[in-house]
Order: structure tokens, then C-alpha cells, then sequence
């Protein structure tokens, strides 16, 4: 389906930010950015438009060409995430959609009184978050598809209260070939502003196949 031509203007608080398509090679639609030092980035958007919606990332993310070019980065910080805002509405809808309604993420006044001054996040939720920070730090051509193949060591290590910023960290510390593809762990440090010890810490083992 042809779109046409898109233009428009977003305001973009960090860093600048430029398009990808996450989800394939098709369709990838053409763009015209200028990006200027107010934080302002202009942006044209010509042709086809099949991908997620959710398609604007850092401009510094790392590029990596294949599977193969993943697998030599073994040992490697392959990037940092964006700031992102654990919202008391976030908090909840995460709660609501996994039937998970324990007071301490719904009520302030249970927080509280376990000693956490105020509501909390799931843990799982702080997990859950993993796949998105990794859209921010790394994009990959080359592959056909790539899947969530499980976790090791996860642990829960401080609190993330309401209205905390969160962050993640990601390094590559394996790789292995598997049919069809490769299988990697990458390390993921879930990071709080203006905490010494991390959120969570978890081995998100993911595999990509050609």
C-alpha cells in the first residue's frame, strides 16, 4: 500500500533520533532527516510503510551486518539504552494484563508500609523491558528472524520504585552455532538513576537464524 508522501516535525528531548524498520527488509520506506541543534528533527517518509509503527531509534545504536559480524563481538558492550520512565500507568497496565495485582504495585499506601516509600514494579516487568532497550542499542541486517530463547541468572537486586528512571546496559558474552542460525547470551544490567547497584541483572539468551 503506497503512502505517499509524510512530512513532519518531532521534538526530541536527548539525542537526536533517526527511522528504522525492526521487523525485515520489505517495504522499507525512504527518508529525508536533518536534525538540528535545537532537538528538533524533521523528518520525509516516501513510499510503502509495513513495519511497527514504533519505529524511531538513537542515532549512535550499533549496526551490525549479519550474524556472523554479531558473533565477533563476543566480550563486547555492544551499547547502552535510553532513559525510560517507570510510570505508576505503566506499572498498572503491566499488572492488568498479567492478572498480577499485588498491592505493593497498586497501592501507594501498601508500598509504603513494606517499605518501599510507595508502589514498586514487578520484577517481571523490569524483565520484560529487555527486547525493547535491545531495538535502542543494536539493529542487525541479515537475518531472517529472531527469537527470545530464554533467560539464566536472573536477579532482582533493588527495588524500582514509581516514577524511577531505567536503563539498560547489554554485552555479548557468548555465542553458539545452532541449525539454521547462531544462538547468543547477552548479559542485560537493568541500571537505576542515581543508584550504585542495579535494578536486575539477567543472561537473556536470544537466537537469530539466517
Amino acid at each position: 500500500m503506497s503512502l505517499g508522501i509524510v512530512q513532519s516535525t518531532i521534538f526530541v528531548p536527548f539525542r537526536p533520533l533517526v527511522f528504522r524498520q525492526m521487523y525485515g527488509q520489505q517495504d522499507r520506506p525512504s527518508l529525508d532527516l536533518s536534525a538540528h541543534r535545537c532537538g528538533v528533527l524533521q523528518y520525509r517518509r516516501l513510499g510503502t510503510w509495513s513495519a511497527h509503527p514504533r519505529a524511531w531509534l538513537p542515532v549512535d545504536m550499533l549496526k551490525v551486518d549479519g550474524i556472523a559480524d554479531l558473533a565477533s563481538r563476543v566480550g563486547q558492550h555492544l551499547g547502552t539504552s535510553a532513559w525510560y520512565a517507570v510510570t505508576q500507568d505503566r506499572i498498572t497496565a503491566f499488572g492488568a494484563s498479567t492478572d498480577d495485582f499485588e498491592r505493593i504495585h497498586l497501592d501507594p499506601e501498601r508500598g509504603r508500609a513494606a517499605g518501599f516509600g510507595g508502589t514498586i514494579a514487578h520484577g517481571l516487568y523490569t524483565l520484560s523491558l529487555g527486547p525493547k532497550f535491545l531495538y535502542e542499542i543494536f539493529t542487525m541486517n541479515g537475518h531472517s528472524l529472531g527469537l527470545n530463547y530464554g533467560f539464566e541468572r536472573v536477579r532482582f537486586l533493588t527495588p524500582v520504585r514509581v516514577d524511577s528512571q531505567l536503563r539498560m546496559r547489554a554485552t555479548l558474552t557468548s555465542a553458539a552455532p545452532i541449525d539454521g542460525g547462531q544462538r547468543f547470551t547477552i548479559t542485560e544490567t537493568f541500571e537505576l538513576a542515581g543508584q550504585d547497584k542495579p535494578a536486575c541483572v539477567a543472561d537473556s539468551i536470544v537466537a537469530y537464524f539466517h
